[in-house]
């Protein structure tokens, strides 16, 4: 990406710099190129030898699937994966599970529950175990 995209390459090199401060808001924080190398990866815009898209998200509905609906049980995920769950479970088109997973917080909790039949969402990007602002972040 960095050798076709001029601005990404100097927002990479920007964090780069940033990022040796560990303190730096840039540790907490979606930026541009961030968004430029997922999008990139959904589109399997460059060969990679990472898994797809397309096999990721398939990956996390299997193994989603494989979750008993009975019982209680916490699931420890990063945000993609829930925003793939959560996506699919709303019946939203494919681009709005990234884009529910980038509204997540961190260590946000999600609540689904098995009704009727199936799971159903119940509630989303909860943080009350978070008060103070400075402890909830999006990276």
């Amino acid at each position: 990406l960095a050798a076709v995209d001029e601005a990404f390459r100097d927002e990479y090199a920007q964090v780069q710099q940033l990022s040796t401060d560990a303190s730096h808001a840039v540790h907490r924080q979606w930026r541009p190129g961030d968004i430029a190398v997922v999008s990139a990866w959904v589109a399997g815009r460059f060969p990679t030898q990472t898994e797809s898209w397309q096999a990721f998200q398939q990956r996390i509905s299997a193994a989603f699937s494989d979750v008993p609906p009975q019982g209680r049980l916490a699931l420890v995920s990063s945000a993609t994966p829930i925003g793939i769950v959560t996506s699919r479970l709303l019946e939203s088109p494919e681009h709005k599970a990234l884009e529910l997973a980038g509204s997540l917080y961190n260590a946000s909790f999600t609540v689904l529950r098995w009704r009727n039949g199936g799971w159903r969402l119940a509630g989303f990007n909860h943080i009350p175990h978070l008060p103070e602002e400075s402890l909830r972040t999006h990276r």
